[in-house]
């Protein structure tokens, strides 16, 4: 199977938002929302996402060489992309599309795309699902990256309560900071 070039998977990304019609992205003339002002612009911006893992400072170095902003004005932008488009906008209406090709679609009989997969893979900004389950237990994604040798971060949300367990029974970790120490014991305590 031959694996799509970088160029094919923007291309991809860019028909998929282009798709949708202006009044769902409230993109026109140019107004710009969580710093996106173009369906071009949104494309790049989510792959760029995927692309660096969702790493806020590589994204901000992006955007600082991109736009040329300080740094803080960079992790602002960085910061109001990722809470407009990926974690709430995109991935929604995304699966409006979807709802929209498969009515018509099945008109005709025709098999329509599947986007669940990746309005999911946006939403977790590409990250394993677990480590969008683990923040909301408190404990930072960046920190249970970290302990990826403790808990198996590829599991299904669906059993937590293993991730979990394991966690409660995990061994001291080196390496961590006192404050990451207190954010680990903070949430192994609230469990």
């Amino acid at each position: 199977m031959v694996r799509p070039s970088r160029l094919d998977r923007l291309a991809a990304l860019r028909a998929a938002a282009s798709s949708l019609p202006v009044h769902f992205f409230q993109l026109s003339g140019g107004q710009r929302r969580g710093g996106v002002a173009s369906y071009g612009q949104l494309a790049t911006r989510i792959n760029l996402l995927r692309e660096h893992k969702a790493q806020i400072r590589s994204l901000t170095d992006t955007q600082m060489r991109f736009a040329g902003t300080k740094a803080d004005e960079a992790v602002e932008d960085v910061l109001d992309f990722i809470r407009e488009w990926p974690s709430h906008r995109f991935p929604r209406l995304l699966m409006i599309l979807q709802a929209i090709t498969e009515d018509i679609f099945a008109r005709y009989g025709l098999q329509a795309g599947n986007y669940k997969l990746y309005a999911s893979a946006v939403e977790t900004l590409f990250r394993p699902p677990m480590l969008t389950t683990l923040e909301e237990y408190g404990l930072p994604a960046p920190l249970s990256a970290r302990l990826s040798q403790f808990i198996p971060l590829d599991s299904p949300a669906g059993q937590i309560d293993d991730v979990l367990d394991r966690l409660r029974r995990m061994p001291r970790v080196a390496g961590l900071s006192s404050f990451e120490e207190e954010m680990l014991r903070d949430t192994i305590d609230n469990l």
